[in-house]
């Protein structure tokens, strides 16, 4: 999986968020506010290809966390 190159992080107000550039006038949602964990785990992956076990493992190497936790 790969996530859309449409979609960018920016800081807000000091608020990370999500913004799908492509929304346009479309009934998509331009934007979404997003988490410490959320902004960082998407610059990690924003490049490559992954699947579920590659973000577990990054977010259980990054974040004291375990396994069950970071796959919810």
């Amino acid at each position: 999986m790969r996530f859309r190159k449409t979609f960018v992080i920016e800081t807000v107000a000091g608020e990370n968020m999500l913004i799908n550039t492509a929304a346009g006038n479309s009934d998509q949602a331009a934007a979404f506010g997003i988490n410490e964990a959320t902004a960082w785990l998407w610059n990690k992956v924003m490049d490559i290809d992954f699947d579920e076990d590659r973000l577990v493992s990054l977010l259980t190497g990054e974040y004291e966390v375990g396994e069950e936790v970071a796959r919810k």
